[in-house]
């Protein structure tokens, strides 16, 4: 079966689901989401327009707006809260949930190998590949297990052993309570966030090549080489959930952006 066919019957059934699901009715938690996406959206074209502002680069559009939410949904840490999803995006609640589950592994693993790296004076744009595997699948309370895997790699110091210990533990305090405290891991997050929607969001053919053949380097050098394939999945992934959300509720996005605009025109 063809792409563009399976496009079709999944649009389809989700159509129908959802009319069978709302109907008419309100989307109050979609309507929620979009005018947090917009004001966000807003904010950001504002603060990068530098007064440019008529630019089309930093024209505030429904695209970006929906590439806006749909990144900031996806790329967290927090459990998926029920009042944070927008009925548009009910079918997609698992992989949404499992999405945040894997960044949250993204951001704790990388900001225990880059301090190591930095620890060490080594090149952060290195992969540790290895590492990284074997941290994927410990528990956040396992410190030991987590330096024995670093160990494999390297010896280490017993100084640098002790201070890349307690930093551990901290970081992995953010994995357990699956927050954003430490520093590093708040960086991190945030080039992920970036990457993610710059390339979710490239309006022109140009700019969706540029993002995604200087992807490598970007993330590599902003301390996330491990996890450079993984990030492209996700990409990808959430590209192809928009594809078949908007298409299968295009009609009720445009009644919710008609909503949020009559209550801002309001409010204003």
């Amino acid at each position: 079966m063809n792409a563009p066919l399976l496009l079709r019957e999944a649009t389809s059934y989700e159509q129908k689901c959802f009319a069978n699901t709302f109907g008419d009715a309100p989307l109050v938690r979609t309507t929620q989401w979009w005018s947090r996406a917009r004001k966000r959206t807003e904010e950001d074209m504002a603060r990068r327009s530098n007064g440019s502002a008529s630019s089309p680069t930093f024209r505030v559009t429904a695209d970006k707006i929906y590439m806006q939410g749909l990144v900031d949904l996806a790329i967290a840490v927090p459990e998926l809260a029920d009042s944070d999803l927008p009925e548009t995006l009910d079918l997609d609640r698992a992989r949404i949930s499992r999405i945040r589950t894997d960044i949250l592994r993204m951001v704790v693993i990388s900001a225990i190998l880059l301090t190591a790296k930095n620890l060490m004076r080594r090149d952060v744009r290195s992969q540790w590949k290895e590492q990284a595997q074997r941290m994927w699948d410990l528990p956040f309370e396992d410190v030991q297990a987590i330096i024995g895997a670093i160990e494999s790699r390297y010896a280490l110091p017993p100084t640098t052993k002790t201070q890349l210990s307690g930093t551990i533990e901290r970081i992995l305090l953010d994995g357990r309570n699956r927050q954003v405290t430490h520093p590093v891991v708040k960086v991190l997050l945030q080039k992920i966030k970036t990457h993610v929607y710059t390339r979710l969001s490239a309006s022109s053919s140009e700019e969706r090549v540029k993002a995604a053949s200087t992807a490598s380097h970007v993330l590599s050098s902003g301390g996330l080489p491990e996890f450079v394939v993984h990030i492209g999945a996700v990409v990808d992934e959430l590209h192809k959930v928009a594809e078949v959300d908007r298409e299968a509720h295009g009609k009720w996005y445009d009644g919710v952006i008609e909503s949020v605009a009559r209550d801002e025109a309001v409010g204003a």
